[in-house]
């Protein structure tokens, strides 16, 4: 059990690594950077593409946040999964030793009134049969 869960656990663990990894940082090959013609001179252009990579950064991040979470909802979910097939487990291995307590218990109870219904005859047959004898003399 514990087992199959660490392998599933390192499996996602590469996984979200390998995922997040694909999402670097790198943007050159997105926007390139503006080449200026003079010295030191902005285009106008150069601002609005500096606004996009900021944006791209932003929805990178937020990507990644939102990936990150998912992953985490998804080893939470599994983490319930995971406690409900246990407590399943554990609830039908309850009911089984419930039924064999009943069980053993029945039995018991049984035996006693067994064991109390010889005794009442045993009783009754020390009562009974010498009245009988003695029944039995006075009418010879």
């Amino acid at each position: 059990f514990f087992s199959t869960r660490t392998r599933r656990m390192s499996r996602k663990d590469e996984d979200r690594r390998g995922l997040l990894d694909s999402l670097d940082d790198s943007d050159e090959d997105v926007l390139p950077a503006p080449k200026a013609k003079g010295k030191g001179a902005p285009r106008p252009g150069d601002q609005k593409i500096s606004q996009l990579k900021n944006e791209i950064d932003q929805v990178k991040s937020t990507m990644k946040d939102n990936i990150e979470k998912v992953l985490d909802r998804g080893d939470k979910i599994e983490d319930i999964q995971d406690r409900s097939e246990s407590l399943s487990q554990q609830a039908m291995m309850f009911s089984r030793k419930a039924r064999r307590v009943g069980w053993t218990m029945w039995w018991q109870n049984m035996k006693m009134k067994i064991m109390i219904a010889a005794i009442v005859v045993i009783v009754l047959i020390i009562i009974i049969v010498p009245i009988i004898v003695s029944q039995q003399k006075k009418h010879k």
